[in-house]
């Protein structure tokens, strides 16, 4: 009866009644041996370059992929996408607003991209995958919710899709994302968004300036919104309750004042 033995390095051991004899043809294990043997510290080292995740996941990669880097890359990509699925549940408070706007173009997007750590959402990695989805929606063919713009290929690495960006992120950042909210304004227009992402706006626009000229009137405006949160373009727009409320609150304020 044929046994594998580790003791005996692997080699196939047969079992009779009364004695044992060592046999060197190569079994399944000893020749697992010999593959990782192969993979050599370079190809961790590159593939680890390429994904950036830890060389001990780098290297357990190659070893379930016969050394093979594409395939490795998959490997660890759906590894992550499980283990994505574990930390579901996990909170997502913290993140970043972005904004893409080409007014020479008649468009303009703004996304939420949100994440765990304030450390991350302010980390550069995720700003530019951030930046790349406002983008991508800006200049893309548009979506109607989060998803769809996920399924559709990044405007700045157009080989893979911004879910997958996203995927790979989550490998080396160990942070549940979510694609929260989306805009797109098909008009030309201008936006603005706070140096920590926490407030953003986009501003379409019309009238007789072009060019550089009108997206900074544009920006400007954005910036105002940002800064003081109007709750109209023109007074004629605000809510009377509003108004009257506010202008008591004004003249108690003066009558107190003498």
């Amino acid at each position: 009866m044929p046994l594998t033995c580790p003791q005996a390095g692997g080699f196939v051991v047969e079992r009779h009644v009364h004695h044992f004899f060592f046999s060197t043809d190569k079994t399944p294990h000893e020749k697992g041996t010999i593959l990782m043997a192969a993979i050599t510290a370079a190809a961790v080292m590159a593939l680890r370059e390429k994904t950036g995740l830890p060389m001990m996941e780098c290297k357990k990669a190659l070893t379930e992929c016969g050394g093979d880097t594409d395939q490795a890359v998959e490997w660890l990509r759906k590894q992550g996408i499980k283990t994505q699925a574990l930390r579901a549940d996990r909170e997502t408070s913290m993140g970043r607003l972005a904004v893409f706007t080409d007014l020479e173009k008649g468009v303009g997007a703004m996304i939420e991209l949100k994440c765990e750590s304030a450390p991350v959402a302010n980390g550069p990695e995720f700003q530019a995958l951030a930046s790349d989805m406002a983008k991508t929606l800006a200049l893309g063919p548009g979506a109607a919710s989060p998803d769809e713009l996920l399924a559709q290929k990044s405007t700045d690495h157009p080989e893979k899709t911004l879910n997958e960006l996203k995927d790979d992120l989550f490998n080396r950042m160990r942070e549940v994302f979510e694609l929260s909210r989306i805009c797109r304004i098909d008009s030309p227009c201008g936006g603005y968004a706070h140096h920590d992402g926490s407030k953003a706006a986009i501003v379409a626009v019309s009238g007789n300036a072009t060019g550089s000229q009108a997206a900074e009137v544009a920006k400007d405006i954005a910036m105002h919104i940002v800064a003081l949160s109007p709750q109209a373009i023109a007074k004629e727009d605000l809510d009377q309750e509003v108004v009257n409320k506010e202008r008591e609150i004004l003249t108690e304020a003066a009558r107190k004042e003498g």
